[in-house]
C-alpha cells in the first residue's frame, strides 16, 4: 500500500470510530479533530484546528469544577512525561453545557522516540455519570433520614457498632442519648401528620444545629431520635443532654397562626467495654422510659 494511500486509510479509520479523537503538538495546538469529536463536543474540525485546546475549547474540569486545562491537564502531562493517562472529566460543549466523558492521553513520537505532541481520545461517559449519580442517591437514602435531614436508622446503627469497636482505643469515652418527643401523638392527632412532620423535622434541626461538630444525631423511628456524644464524660454529656432539653423546650413552631410547643425526654449513657449494640440501646432504652414515666421533659442517666 502506498504512502498516501496509507494515510488515506488511516485517516478514514480514525474519522470513523466511536470515539473523539485529537492530535495536538506540544504547545497543545490541535492538528486533528474526527467526526466523534465533532459530535461528542459539538465543535466542528474547522472551529477547533489550530487552536490551543486550552484556549476556550473544551475546557475539562473534574468534579470538584477544577479547570484541568490550567491545572493538571492530562494531555500536558502526557507531552511532558510520556506516560498514558486515564481521567474521568466534563468537557465544554459548543452550546456551553457540560458533558461527562472518559478521556485517554497518549504521546506521538516521532522515529527518534522524541514526544512531539499527544493524542486523546474521549468517549460519552453519561451513563457512567447517571449510574454514579443513581449509587450517590441511594447512598444519601441510606445514611440520612429523607423527612428531617439527620443520620438514618442505618447509619445510626453503624455508628454505635463503630463507636463499640474504638473503645479501647479511642480516646475518652462515648456516651448515647436516646430522645423521644413528649406527646407527639397528640400533636399528630390535633393538627395532622403534615404538620406533625414539621414539628418533628424543626426538634430534630433545633438539636442537631446545637450539637457539637464531631457528634452524631440520627432518627431512630417515629418520634425517637439518638444522638452518640464522642470524646466525652459523664459529666460532659450530662449538660449536653440537659442542653438539647432546654432547647427544644425554649423553641416553638407556629403553624397557621398557632404556636406549638413541646419537649423530649432523655435517656443518657455511657458506652462500657462489655456493652455490645443491643446492651447499651436496651439500656439506654430503659433510661428513657423512666424519664417518661416521671413526667416528661426529663433526662434519666444511666
Amino acid at each position: 500500500m502506498k504512502k498516501k494511500s496509507q494515510d488515506t486509510f488511516y485517516k478514514n479509520l480514525i474519522d470513523n470510530l466511536f470515539e473523539g479523537v485529537y492530535f495536538v503538538d506540544r504547545d497543545r495546538r490541535i492538528t486533528y479533530w474526527n467526526n466523534s469529536a465533532e459530535s461528542i463536543s459539538g465543535f466542528s474540525a474547522e472551529q477547533v484546528i489550530g487552536r490551543i485546546c486550552a484556549e476556550n475549547v473544551l475546557n475539562h474540569v473534574n468534579e470538584e469544577g477544577i479547570n484541568l486545562c490550567q491545572n493538571g491537564c492530562p494531555l500536558a502531562n502526557t507531552i511532558k512525561d510520556g506516560k498514558h493517562r486515564k481521567e474521568d472529566v466534563y468537557l465544554r460543549h459548543a452550546r456551553g453545557y457540560r458533558v461527562p466523558v472518559v478521556v485517554h492521553t497518549s504521546p506521538i513520537l516521532d522515529d527518534s522516540g522524541n514526544i512531539i505532541g499527544a493524542v486523546e481520545t474521549f468517549t460519552d461517559n453519561k451513563e457512567l455519570f447517571i449510574t454514579r449519580k443513581r449509587v450517590q442517591s441511594l447512598t444519601q437514602e441510606l445514611e440520612f433520614d429523607k423527612l428531617t435531614g439527620v443520620g438514618s436508622r442505618r447509619s445510626t446503627n453503624l455508628r454505635i457498632r463503630s463507636a463499640l469497636s474504638e473503645l479501647q482505643s479511642a480516646p475518652g469515652e462515648t456516651g448515647l442519648i436516646f430522645i423521644d418527643i413528649d406527646h407527639f401523638k397528640k400533636i399528630n392527632d390535633t393538627f395532622g401528620h403534615e404538620i406533625g412532620d414539621e414539628v418533628l423535622t424543626s426538634v430534630a434541626q433545633t438539636m442537631r444545629r446545637s450539637l457539637r461538630s464531631t457528634d452524631f444525631l440520627g432518627r431512630w423511628g417515629g418520634e425517637e431520635f439518638i444522638t452518640l456524644i464522642y470524646e466525652t464524660d459523664a459529666f460532659q454529656l450530662k449538660i449536653i443532654a440537659e442542653k438539647l432539653c432546654s432547647l427544644v423546650a425554649a423553641s416553638s413552631y407556629s403553624v397557621n397562626g398557632t404556636q406549638i410547643s413541646t419537649t423530649i425526654s432523655c435517656g443518657a449513657t455511657l458506652f462500657s467495654s462489655f456493652d455490645t449494640p443491643k446492651s447499651v440501646l436496651e439500656r439506654a432504652d430503659r433510661l428513657l422510659y423512666q424519664s417518661k414515666s416521671s413526667g416528661r421533659n426529663l433526662i434519666t442517666f444511666g
